[in-house]
């Protein structure tokens, strides 16, 4: 019995559900060459085509389907999603119109045309996008999601807090929901309220280390920083290779008073992660506190190493020399955190105390 453009078809779907996408693109090809005429055949190809980055031909078997049945909506979406993809916007706000006029009700268009305007900063328009299709699909969840994110960028809060409440409640199990809500509460300074809807994370994801560690941070930000240690060391049993776990563990015994405690887990961290300028700076900032000198300035350089620019490892590295007796050598850190950052009064300051307020360098009135 001779494969017919269907089997074909259909042995290139299965391919491409299983990945061996070479395979499906044989018999793809195979399914056109037998009916030369056959849309989805050049639809399906074009999928696997774009997975395997090779876009022309991806955009040749979009074209090529579309002038065989130019109301196939899927075609003109996902030829809009690979010019979103090689950031050709235009072509991609004209797929997605393409695709919206021959399938008004294209809930996914929709949805990532407003994450599009979004991204290119059109929050206006993405609102008004969304409330199109809110307004005739009221359950579907992302679009309440992608609504709320342009509220909170254009600064209404409680807009983009409705929001996200709306698409919990319409998807209960949609977790970007929940973090975006969390976040959301966190920037609002509604810290306990931030801290149930990370609970609920976690009982959602038990396993999953990134909301233990969320609730780690909102926890330091509420001032609770034993607490917070606690649920540091449940993030690193679940991945002890996370350094930034270590890092804020080490923070919070400082912010306790158990400043020598935090030097091991913050050691720690920067042994996993030695380009952490900030993590360098901190243990310096640290040391100091213990009365060791010549070991914050050892952590400081390094942190001036990795980052050159930032200012106040300047100052402070200035402050140990200064505590050391080296006044030279601290004036010319201080005369580095003032050329970075002038406007910084503090720095001004410090450089004016130590080489004399006549000689110093003068804000201006």
């Amino acid at each position: 019995m001779t494969d017919t453009s269907e089997d074909y078809f259909a042995q290139g779907s299965l391919f491409q559900s299983q990945g061996k996408l070479a395979e499906a693109i044989d018999f793809y090809t195979k399914a056109i060459t037998a009916k030369p005429d056959f849309p989805f055949a050049f639809h399906n190809r074009a999928i696997v085509n774009a997975a395997l980055s090779n876009f022309k031909a991806a955009f040749q078997d979009y074209d090529q389907a579309l002038a065989l049945k130019p109301d196939l909506a899927e075609s003109h979406f996902n030829k809009g999603m690979l010019f979103k993809t090689l950031k050709l916007y235009d072509q991609a706000f004209v797929c997605y119109d393409q695709a919206i006029k021959v399938k008004p009700d294209y809930s996914d268009v929709y949805h990532n045309k407003a994450v599009l305007l979004n991204t290119l900063g059109k929050h206006d328009e993405a609102i008004e996008l969304c409330d199109k299709l809110i307004a005739s699909q009221p359950g579907y969840a992302q679009i309440y999601h992608v609504k709320g994110i342009a509220m909170k960028i254009l600064g209404n809060f409680e807009g983009a807090l409705a929001c996200y409440n709306q698409a919990i409640e319409a998807k209960p199990d949609f977790i970007m929901a929940y973090h975006a809500k969390a976040y959301l509460l966190q920037e609002m300074e509604r810290f306990e309220e931030s801290l149930n809807v990370t609970e609920k994370l976690i009982e959602m994801k038990p396993g999953e280390f990134g909301h233990v560690y969320e609730k780690a941070l909102l926890l330091q930000d509420m001032g609770k920083y034993e607490e917070s240690v606690q649920f540091l060391d449940q993030v690193i049993a679940l991945k002890p290779d996370f350094a930034e776990a270590y890092k804020n563990k080490g923070v919070a015994f400082e912010k306790i008073g158990k400043t020598k405690e935090g030097i091991e887990p913050l050691s720690k961290a920067l042994e996993m992660n030695p380009q952490d300028a900030h993590g360098h700076f901190t243990k310096g900032l640290m040391l100091e506190k213990l009365g060791l000198y010549e070991e914050a300035i050892e952590s400081i350089n390094k942190a001036i190493e990795i980052c050159p620019g930032f200012p106040h490892s300047y100052n402070n590295k200035g402050k140990l020399l200064e505590s050391l007796g080296k006044k030279e050598e601290a004036i010319e850190c201080y005369k580095k955190a003032v050329e970075i950052q002038p406007e910084n009064e503090n720095f001004v300051e410090n450089l004016n105390n130590l080489i004399g307020g006549n000689e110093g360098l003068k804000k201006d009135d």
